[in-house]
């Protein structure tokens, strides 16, 4: 028997195995013990979390991020903030939505680099990448319009261009742009 709610670890979600392929759902859903807290893995393995939740008596279900591109305390953070904004009547699949409200990557840039004076000792670095390579690529595109694939293919040119651990540390820093500004533009 299969155990579908369970707390959460690095370690337990690698070890899921992808969902059966005859199964008729495209997903097996698996809880957290944070309170709407959810774990999507496909049947290609692929993992993903989300937030479940009622809002106006209608099911809702709004996408976190994927699994391995945000720590997972970052994940329960937004999912405790998912939860309060609807304890407050506020549904967050409405707010995520409303894009106008959504920076481009030039102005969370400046947002994210003074976070990041604070917070990391290699914060001139990610200035050097987002102003050598990230902002003339993307620095107009507003953050909720850039795609996972056109950073793939992004990081396999800097691959290409320069090394593998270049590339990933050109990852790294696209994953905490993001999880920073999920945490920064979620209104509570």
């Amino acid at each position: 028997m299969v155990i579908r709610k369970f707390h959460f670890s690095k370690k337990k979600i690698e070890a899921l195995p992808p969902n059966d392929r005859n199964s008729k759902s495209t997903d097996q859903e698996y809880s957290d013990t944070t309170p709407g807290l959810k774990l999507f893995v496909s049947k290609n393995g692929r993992k993903s979390f989300h937030f479940r939740y009622v809002f106006n008596k209608r099911k809702r279900v709004i996408k976190i991020a994927d699994f391995d591109c945000i720590p997972l305390q970052e994940v329960r953070d937004i999912a405790s903030k998912y939860r309060g904004m609807v304890n407050k009547n506020i549904d967050p699949l409405a707010t995520r939505d409303t894009s106008q409200d959504v920076p481009n990557l030039r102005e969370f840039s400046k947002t994210y680099i003074q976070w990041a004076r604070f917070h990391k000792r290699s914060w001139k670095d990610d200035d050097n990448k987002l102003k050598a390579d990230i902002l003339p690529a993307f620095g107009e595109r507003r953050l909720n319009e850039i795609t996972s694939k056109e950073i793939q293919v992004y990081l396999e040119k800097i691959k290409t261009r320069t090394s593998g651990s270049c590339s990933n540390r050109h990852r790294s820093l696209w994953s905490k742009l993001y999880s920073t500004a999920l945490l920064s533009l979620l209104i509570y």
